[in-house]
């Protein structure tokens, strides 16, 4: 294929550099032929159904800003949008091989994710609910992208949200904002965005081990992360790099990319070696690079991000490579590598640079990977449409080979083509060869496709697409304490039965009656024990009545000197293990405890339960006395 490449001399006869002048037409008269007569058309829903007293509009509308696209397979597919206001609510819709169609209208977001964990599950970045308190200055809990929704098939054979995940706001601990989503596996899932707020320090992660959900943070490096790919059983984070940033290194030494591996725990790898700059360059000069991947190889592309405007080498348009199938220049060929390795496809080290490929004024807003062509395609844009992107701005598109020849140049829709404009491009994702999908600025999807269903009928839950009403709620947001009703449901016993009838009479009479039991409350934790092993590991036994929220805190005269990570733990008995040190000995023990559920209750007649008091937990001998003493 890479043979039949056109040269960028002649690209450039035939084509117009991207600049700013980007209105300019190209024309596309015919199908790629080196792409197996693929070729780009919109595949735009039509509009759901309207709310009663709306009329549903008969022509095709805009979906509204979508945060995200993501493909399992040519037949699985789902996107998010944040909606367009009016007659497309903020939502996920889904993809089954034969057309979209609305799923949820309750896990929409501004500028959401979406993460697919097995062929029938994924995984949501979305908006939060309203309904918490402001702060004390009358500031309204932040909303924007910091939930997680996740979806997966029932016992019905459909779709439902079987979990939704949020923190209160304006704590150490609140959810920041998530630009990148992942899994690795359904019990492994990552998700990544704004640094932690002060005085929280590092990178805001949070990990999904197909039970609990965990906050993770990246303590050495405190950059926003934005973008998320897996590759050979590993995840990739793109990171926007700030001078400002927390934590920050010597900019010799800023990492635009980290590399999570599976394990228990797993492991962090800040990956400084990836070719993206010449002598001089800052690091901070190019944007968060945007990641696109498939079995072959990973892709990562930036444009400048203006922080280098005032210097003498501000880079252009920058683009590399990860494969085990690594292409050399000098040679013209392919050579397969006994581990993957980084190469440079466009920048400083090639020849033409991306500036001369691209035009000075040009940023690439996604990249994708088409399976089986050792090539990608580029969303490419002017770095002030790709801020500020309006409705005539056209989609423009490129492929790109493995030795940086660009090819198939074109804009969408096509010169000439009745829809007129519809946004630039902002997604891209290939799920299949012959198969990619973009979606714009302005909630419009376009489809390259050669006219075949790589990925076969659509099957399971995915078969039936049309007449099931769309989810509109989501469970209760795990992470968050709820209250639990003050009020007991009026008594439904008797109804059916009259007024005046026997049964009703009794249940009344029933109910003057004083109970000579007290009802009480079950402590949320009991059977609390501790022991310590290996003489500097504290182990700490206890049982949880319902599902809570848990982290235990060693404290040292009033200051912590060890803790466990906040955990959501389900009812039952639980060990939790602290590593303490014999310098800092604790001389308290502290348990934060939320539950995430109602408190079963129970009568004196039952149980003689009683409370067990668990804010301060102090066991006298084992931490009022020297460490030696310990059991």
């Amino acid at each position: 294929m890479i043979g039949r490449r056109l040269s960028i001399a002649a690209l450039t006869a035939l084509t117009l550099a991207v600049s700013s002048a980007l209105a300019a037409p190209v024309v596309q008269a015919a199908p790629f032929a080196d792409d197996g007569g693929a070729e780009w058309r919109l595949e735009q829903p039509e509009a759901p159904e309207a709310p009663a007293g709306i009329e549903r509009p008969s022509w095709l509308v805009g979906l509204g800003h979508i945060g995200d696209i993501e493909f399992y397979s040519p037949n699985r597919g789902a996107l998010i949008t944040a909606g367009n206001g009016s007659t497309v609510p903020a939502g996920v819709w889904l993809y089954n091989g034969l057309h979209w169609r609305e799923l949820s209208t309750a896990c929409g977001a501004s500028d959401g994710r979406v993460a697919w964990a097995g062929p029938d599950e994924f995984w949501t970045v979305s908006d939060g609910r309203p309904g918490q308190a402001p702060d004390s200055r009358g500031v309204l809990p932040p909303l924007r992208d910091n939930t997680l929704c996740h979806f997966a098939v029932g016992p019905a054979g459909r779709f439902e949200v079987v979990g939704s995940y949020a923190t209160l706001a304006f704590q150490s601990t609140s959810y920041r904002a998530m630009h990148g989503a992942v899994c690795l596996a359904p019990n492994d899932c990552w998700f990544g965005g704004d640094p932690l707020e002060p005085p929280g320090e590092g990178a805001f992660q949070l990990h999904w081990d197909g039970a609990t959900m965990t906050e993770m943070p990246y303590i050495p490096e405190g950059h926003a992360i934005e973008e998320m790919r897996a590759f050979e059983g590993s995840a990739f984070e793109s990171l926007k790099l700030l001078a400002t940033d927390t934590r920050v290194k010597h900019e010799a030494t800023v990492p635009p990319l980290r590399r999570i591996s599976a394990g228990s725990p797993p492991t962090f790898e800040s990956l400084l070696n990836v070719p993206l700059y010449s002598f001089g360059e800052s690091p901070l000069w190019l944007e968060a690079l945007h990641l696109g991947s498939d079995g072959e190889a990973l892709w990562a592309a930036g444009g400048p991000s203006g922080a280098g405007a005032e210097g003498p080498h501000e880079p252009g348009v920058t683009i590399a490579r990860y494969s085990k199938l690594a292409w050399v220049s000098v040679l013209g060929e392919f050579v397969e590598e006994p581990n993957a390795v980084w190469g440079q496809v466009v920048g400083p080290e090639t020849s033409p640079s991306g500036i001369e490929d691209f035009g000075e004024d040009t940023t690439v807003t996604s990249i994708a990977a088409e399976p089986g062509t050792h090539d990608a395609w580029l969303a490419i844009d002017t770095r002030r449409d790709a801020e500020s992107p309006g409705p005539s701005t056209l989609a423009s598109i490129a492929r790109i080979g493995a030795d940086g020849t660009i090819t198939d140049r074109t804009e969408l829709p096509e010169a000439g083509d009745p829809v007129g404009a519809k946004g630039a491009g902002e997604h891209l994702t290939c799920p299949a060869v012959h198969d990619c999908w973009l979606v714009t600025s302005q909630g419009w999807i376009f489809h390259l496709s050669n006219g075949e269903e790589p990925g076969g009928p659509p099957d399971g839950a995915f078969a039936e697409v049309a007449g099931e009403t769309p989810i509109d709620s989501r469970p209760l947001d795990e992470g968050v304490p709820q209250t639990p009703p003050d009020t007991i449901p009026e008594d439904s016993s008797g109804e059916g039965q009259g007024s005046g009838s026997v049964g009703a009479s009794v249940q009344e009479l029933l109910k003057s009656i004083p109970s000579p039991f007290a009802t009480i409350t079950l402590p949320l934790v009991s059977g609390v024990h501790v022991k310590l092993v290996n003489r500097t590991t504290l182990v700490l036994s206890l049982h949880l009545a319902v599902k809570a929220q848990i982290r235990l805190i060693a404290k040292r005269h009033g200051k912590i000197v060890a803790s466990t990570r906040k955990q959501v733990l389900s009812a039952g008995s639980h060990k939790l293990t602290l590593r303490l040190d014999p310098k800092r000995w604790p001389t308290k023990l502290h348990l934060e405890e939320h539950a995430l559920a109602p408190l079963p209750t129970t009568t004196t007649r039952e149980s003689n339960t009683t409370t067990i008091g668990t804010s301060e937990l102090a066991p006298q001998a084992p931490l009022a006395g020297s460490w030696s003493a310990l059991p």
